[in-house]
């Protein structure tokens, strides 16, 4: 495996292994967002195949009440 591209500067909030599943939330970048503030909050589901990650799924999620990072504007 050469690598994956998820994003040019994810925020990534959690990534764990549920059964044969790799499962990542991050926060990514929409198309008018900055490179310092990706906005777009998802769930990623990956499997391995033949040694390469695939996608199999990606959900967007509802915006949290307040920064993940707890950083301001």
């Amino acid at each position: 495996m050469d690598g994956y591209l998820i994003d040019e500067g994810p925020r990534i909030h959690s990534l764990e292994i549920v059964n044969v599943r790799i499962v990542l939330m991050a926060s990514i970048h929409s198309p008018t967002d900055s490179m310092a503030r990706p906005t777009r909050r998802v769930a990623n589901e990956y499997v391995l195949v033949d040694g390469d990650l695939e996608l199999v799924s990606q959900i967007d999620l509802p915006e949290p009440a307040e920064d993940l990072t707890g950083e301001d504007g």
